[in-house]
């Protein structure tokens, strides 16, 4: 499977992208959306125009801010028009962070709360091979499974050879590879 990751700048925009995208590439089976605090679409309403033109989507939702119910509410309309998978991310803290007030939500515990509360909603989880030791992120990657995660997007890998240990070490778990053309220095 191949997923292209468009960022939403725009619902007019990230729909033209994408319809570009799945056009001319037949082998693309799904949109991931990126939660992008500093513009203006969230990854759930550009996911939701994308649906509504049948093309499938993937948001990356930041636990940091979602409460359980919430992501809940935010969700249920769009299973209803075909919602299929998320990411769940932990997200960064916000640059103007006098206005935010994190929900104490990890991807560990909201993917617990999602298998409860919509269990046919597959769930993943991010996967990066330069946020710690390969020890330490392997570790967090297996907590994820266990909490109920479906599989494991990543971030760039730069290293050929660093994504082939990683291969190897994820045998079995579904696992997107996330690769990104480098055109300079």
């Amino acid at each position: 499977m191949i997923s292209l990751e468009l960022v939403p700048r725009s619902i007019e925009g990230i729909v033209t992208e994408a319809q570009q995208a799945v056009k001319q590439f037949d082998q693309i089976d799904f949109i991931n959306i990126p939660d992008v605090l500093r513009l203006p679409t969230r990854s759930w309403d550009a996911t939701s125009a994308l649906l509504d033109v049948n093309i499938q989507a993937i948001p990356h939702i930041r636990a940091m801010d979602h409460t359980l119910d919430g992501l809940v509410n935010i969700l249920s309309p769009l299973l209803s028009k075909g919602l299929q998978k998320i990411i769940i991310i932990s997200g960064d803290v916000p640059k103007e962070t006098q206005k935010f007030s994190p929900s104490g939500q990890t991807p560990i515990s909201l993917s617990k709360g999602l298998k409860k509360a919509l269990p046919q909603l597959e769930v993943y989880g991010a996967l990066d091979p330069y946020r710690n030791s390969m020890k330490k992120e392997l570790a967090y990657a297996q907590e994820k499974m266990e909490a109920g995660m479906v599989g494991l997007f990543s971030q760039p890998f730069f290293d050929v050879r660093l994504l082939d240990i990683y291969l190897d070490q994820l045998k079995g778990i579904p696992f997107f590879a996330g690769l990104s053309p480098v055109t300079s220095d």
